[in-house]
């Protein structure tokens, strides 16, 4: 991706999965993200190497020193920022968050096995519903074509 002066920079992670950059003309190296403080209010800022785009950190305070940004857990387990004041949030990355729990392999065999078993009641219940519409059909074919009372046959 090149950057505003033309030279072409790579997108990389590290083995901890931050990101960094890689210049291939220059073999430069760069960390994709700079912690940076605002000189008039003291906040920590992150800047963006590539998009000169900035980001407030987590430790940003509003004016009466209440933390205006919470951390929240979505249902799926990931973290996102959420600012009080500007009432916007941001997905943290996911190095920040925690790993999703690991099953042992004796409880995924019984996950696997109670989704499977679900999954065969659901199968079955379609397989008697397409049956059923085909007898429903077969029977309304038979009405048209024959005089027989089909209600009197299935009384005798």
């Amino acid at each position: 991706m090149p950057d505003e002066g033309g030279a072409r920079w790579a997108t990389l992670k590290d083995a901890s999965g931050r990101e960094y950059i890689y210049n291939e003309d220059t073999k430069e190296t760069r960390w994709l993200w700079t912690t940076h403080t605002d000189p008039g209010s003291k906040r920590q800022y992150r800047a963006n190497a590539l998009t000169r785009k900035t980001e407030w950190l987590l430790d940003s305070s509003s004016a009466d020193g209440a933390s205006a940004e919470v951390v929240c857990t979505a249902t799926d387990g990931r973290r996102y920022v959420y600012n009080k004041i500007t009432k916007e949030s941001r997905w943290l990355p996911s190095h920040m968050s925690p790993r999703r729990p690991t099953l042992a392999p004796g409880e995924a065999a019984g996950v696997l096995g109670r989704a499977f078993r679900s999954f065969r009641a659901k199968i079955v219940l379609l397989k008697m519903r397409f049956v059923s519409a085909n007898l429903n059909a077969t029977m309304d074919k038979l009405r048209e074509g024959t005089e027989l009372d089909i209600q009197k046959l299935s009384e005798e």
